[in-house]
């Protein structure tokens, strides 16, 4: 049996016991259904309503980090492992260290992340998120 974040919604194999993209108590379709909906504005999924980010295509909700990123005019890109093939999942897996239980920001310069000490890791505040863009170099 399928398993739904109640956090973020993402849809898990029921081997989970923690969301693999937001890190909250996972719960089986069944325990779910009296929670509310809505659809993706981006990819038209049906998902969570207190969603922040969406399983599917990526689009962020929330918007924090994308706020932060646009006031500094830095670049940032999403991707979902949970949406990859074996090839690709391998591939990815060979060049960045990870272990898939909680959404990770990875800072990479050149190609190449030059450390995992400069990783957020999970859900962090505004000020967090611009002092590891600082001691990252990306602001001044």
């Amino acid at each position: 049996m399928a398993h739904v974040c109640s956090s973020c919604g993402f849809e898990a194999s029921d081997k989970f016991k923690f969301c693999p993209m937001c890190g909250s108590k996972m719960t089986s379709d069944d325990e779910s259904a009296q929670e509310k909906y809505k659809f993706c504005p981006k990819c038209g999924i049906k998902i969570s309503a207190d969603t922040q980010i969406c399983p599917n295509c990526g689009i962020n909700f929330n918007g924090i980090f994308r706020k932060i990123a646009n006031k500094y005019d830095i670049k940032i890109y999403y991707t979902d492992v949970d949406l990859y093939d074996i090839n690709d999942l391998e591939d990815f897996s060979s060049k960045i260290s990870f272990d898939g239980s909680t959404p990770i920001t990875l800072f990479i310069k050149n190609g190449e992340e030059t450390t995992t000490a400069t990783r957020i890791e999970g859900n962090v505040s505004t000020d967090k998120i611009i002092d590891k863009l600082k001691k990252n170099g990306f602001i001044k």
